[in-house]
């Protein structure tokens, strides 16, 4: 199996510019996964809006989650020659055409086109940004910039999405996804500025090595995996259930 190189992180880039490059990482995963669960929020209003069933309208959550598990080993396979700023700064760029999308879809086929986009994007940016943001600093801060990668993930759990389906509730589920997009779209900008200003991101082709040390244990796969699926499991079934329930007594 083919060894990942190093990433070579420049010289003459200061530590500030790599760590302004690991928090852009950071940022991109919030999006991702803002756009990703978005729609958890909103599944009442999306139904209504495209005259669909709410559990019909679940498959714009179910849809990135499945397109981005076989997408991320094809994109690792077929974009491994690829300069590494340029496949990640590709990779951001479909949560805004995602959420563009969204906004603009009249149908719920086109809502879901924009969903495979996302997957695509979220399955090939996990795949690089972790360990691409591990290479950006010493070896010895590996691991803090790792923890703030992932932190993006935290954040738009606990606050991001909460938000989103807030402000659905008050302006419209097509708002949600507008804000989103702009909020994408300021992250996308300081990702193209961090890379193309020369900095941190090495201009190496991204190299797949099958077993990133942030997935080095195995038994780190199916805990993950089980928590994402109880947290946005029971978050659906709080939005759509419970208020029904409570209803009706």
């Amino acid at each position: 199996m083919t060894e990942c190189s190093s990433l070579d992180t420049r010289p003459e880039t200061s530590a500030f510019r790599r760590w302004l490059a690991v928090f852009s990482l950071a940022c991109g995963t919030f999006a991702l996964v803002n756009t990703e669960f978005l729609p958890i929020g909103l599944l009442s209003p999306i139904a209504q809006s495209l005259g669909i069933t709410e559990g019909h309208a679940g498959l714009a959550v179910m849809l990135p989650g499945l397109v981005a598990a076989i997408s991320a080993p094809l994109i690792m396979l077929f974009a491994r020659k690829m300069d590494r700023r340029t496949l990640l700064l590709l990779l951001s760029a479909t949560v805004i055409v995602a959420n563009g999308i969204a906004v603009l879809a009249q149908s719920f086929n086109i809502l879901l086109i924009g969903r495979i986009i996302l997957g695509i994007g979220v399955g090939g940016f996990w795949s690089f940004a972790i360990p691409s943001g591990r290479r950006l600093v010493s070896e010895e801060q590996g691991a803090r910039a790792i923890s703030l990668i992932t932190a993006g993930v935290a954040v738009g759990t606990v606050a991001g999405v909460p938000a989103g389906a807030f402000i659905g509730d008050l302006f419209g589920w097509r708002m949600a996804f507008t804000l989103n997009a702009v909020l994408a779209l300021a992250f996308f900008v300081l990702q193209f500025c961090v890379a193309m200003g020369g900095a941190a991101f090495a201009a190496r082709p991204a190299i797949y090595r099958p077993a990133c040390d942030a997935w080095r244990h195995e038994s780190c796969g199916d805990p993950l995996c089980a928590d994402h699926r109880g947290i946005y499991g029971g978050r659906s079934f709080r939005s759509l259930y419970l208020p029904r329930a409570m209803a009706a007594v």
